[in-house]
């Protein structure tokens, strides 16, 4: 843990590097992918999970994992992968499982009615950023979670998926009818027809006379 420049001075390895030996020349630089906080030590440490060491000669872990990346090894020199699809992820994320109950430093499900391709980093979307969540197609179902603009699929027959209320499915009322799927809105009954009930794909003829 320290080295000797000349002169017969004994000098402690600094902060940052290391002295693999006693009393060698020089001391060593800690290489990317660690650090050293302590004086006068014989090897460095690896940078930990969520964090990434790009230089050398570190005293500090590093920097934080970047937002949208994943940093769950040790002794990362850069990001080790981008955050897995359907999901998001903030900086300093330290694994890659969402379901994961060590740490909080992980990727959150992409919010409902929008979808997450890999290395999305917000929660907050922006239009044609595709490291944001981008809106699902319109008259389609996209529950928390979605890596697709089709989501779960079309919405079903008797239903629509309004684009005021992203992700949700609701069932057509009374005087309305929503045939086929992918509906965005209900239509109204035609004059002539009605309908009294909830989920209907189509109206009614009114009986003769009313």
């Amino acid at each position: 843990g320290s080295f000797c420049p000349g002169g017969g001075i004994l000098l402690p390895c600094p902060a940052g590097s290391m002295c693999e030996q006693d009393r060698q020349s020089n001391h060593t630089l800690c290489p990317p992918s660690t650090y050293q906080p302590s004086p006068g030590q014989t090897a460095c440490l690896l940078c930990p999970p969520g964090r990434f060491c790009a230089d050398e000669g570190l005293i500090s872990p590093g920097v934080s994992c970047v937002a949208g990346y994943v940093c769950q090894s040790r002794g990362l020199r850069v990001p080790e992968m981008p955050c897995p699809p359907g999901h998001f992820c903030l900086d300093g994320t330290s694994t890659s499982d969402a379901t994961s109950k060590k740490t909080k430093n992980k990727p959150y499900p992409c919010p409902r009615g929008y979808y997450c391709t890999h290395g999305v980093k917000t929660p907050i979307s922006e239009a044609s950023n595709f490291s944001t969540p981008q809106p699902c197609i319109p008259g389609y179902f996209c529950k928390s979670g979605s890596e697709t603009p089709h989501g779960q699929g079309p919405c079903p027959s008797g239903f629509h998926c309004p684009t005021y209320a992203p992700g949700v499915a609701k069932v057509c009322g009374p005087g309305s009818f929503c045939p086929g799927v992918a509906n965005t809105v209900p239509l109204h009954c035609t004059p002539g027809t009605s309908n009294s009930l909830y989920g209907q794909i189509k109206c009614m003829k009114c009986p003769k006379g009313t």
